[in-house]
């Protein structure tokens, strides 16, 4: 009957001890669980990084048509306002369409007359950007077509310019929270006469975020 007991005795201390640990090792268990799957700390965000996001830019540029020149008063010089909508179409991919009215200043008579002749340019834009967000580097390309909105005769000429045709324009800029500062060049077919224009620039926008 001793013998039984003591048994007895032994197996329940046995059993108790054995829970014990079991319980020890469970709340080990869940004290690391809680500490290594605590969550990540979020990554800070940026209204012109996200994929689909939509900006509409709004700026304008300053340029001269000869850069040699660029410090001779009788420099051809241009001038554009406008704005462009904006897709961003994957990290570094955007793509927007825009217009803008643009104005060119020419010499009319061996350079002493000056006048401008305005257009209206309707194109599309593609930007690539540097990965990241906050601040950028960028390139991008614009292509389309000018409407003319009036004609002037430089040098006596017959039948009076516009410029009216393909449009292309190039840059390389860089992108701080929304502002783009940008230098390139234009280039706008002249009408009736086999001939085109080139201005280079310097181009500041801001993209507001229109989602």
């Amino acid at each position: 009957m001793k013998k039984l007991l003591i048994s007895l005795v032994l197996v329940i201390a046995v059993s108790l001890t054995a829970s014990a640990q079991r319980r020890t090792v469970t709340r080990t268990y869940k004290s690391k669980c809680t500490y290594t799957t605590s969550a990540p700390r979020p990554r800070p965000s940026h209204p012109y990084n996200d994929i689909g996001e939509i900006r509409l830019h709004i700026g304008g540029e300053l340029g001269v048509g000869d850069p040699i020149g660029l410090f001779w008063h009788k420099t051809p010089r241009h001038y554009s306002v406008g704005a462009m909508a904006e897709v961003q179409a994957g990290r570094i991919l955007s793509l927007g369409l825009g217009t803008e009215f643009y104005g060119s200043k020419f010499s009319t008579d061996n350079h002493y007359n000056y006048s401008y002749i305005n257009t209206v340019p309707v194109y599309g834009n593609i930007r690539l950007s540097t990965p990241g967000w906050g601040t950028k580097c960028y390139v991008e390309a614009r292509i389309g077509y000018a409407i003319p909105t009036n004609q002037i005769n430089a040098y006596g000429s017959s039948p009076a310019l516009a410029a009216k045709g393909f449009y292309t324009g190039a840059g390389i800029g860089l992108s701080c929270f929304g502002n783009n500062l940008s230098v390139g060049f234009n280039t706008i077919d002249l009408d009736k006469i086999d001939d085109a224009f080139t201005d280079f620039y310097i181009r500041y926008t801001y993209a507001f975020p229109l989602n």
